[in-house]
């Protein structure tokens, strides 16, 4: 009798891990795509942001060999008869 209850104990735990298992990796799947959705428009708006900086003339960017945006230029004019330049980018 004693082994029939160890064995079913065993059975109950074996199941319920499976079946948490299951709801779990569904639930994170789910969350995991809708997470790389809303990286992906946020990623959009934020060039969309960038871009309508750039083309107001505000600021300038330094772009890679994809066009994508690496760093940022700043300059300053001092009397308009001194121009600096500084670069930033990022790795």
């Amino acid at each position: 009798m004693e082994a029939i209850s160890i064995l079913l104990g065993l059975v109950g735990i074996i199941v319920g891990g499976i079946i948490t298992f299951s709801v779990s990796k569904n639930y994170y799947e789910r969350a995991s795509a809708d997470l790389m959705e809303e990286t992906a428009r946020l990623r959009k708006l934020n060039t969309l942001a960038l871009k309508a900086l750039e083309e107001g003339g505000l600021v300038r960017f330094n772009r890679n060999s994809s066009g994508e945006i690496v760093g940022l230029v700043y300059e300053v004019s001092i009397n308009e008869t001194i121009k600096t330049s500084a670069s930033f980018e990022s790795t």
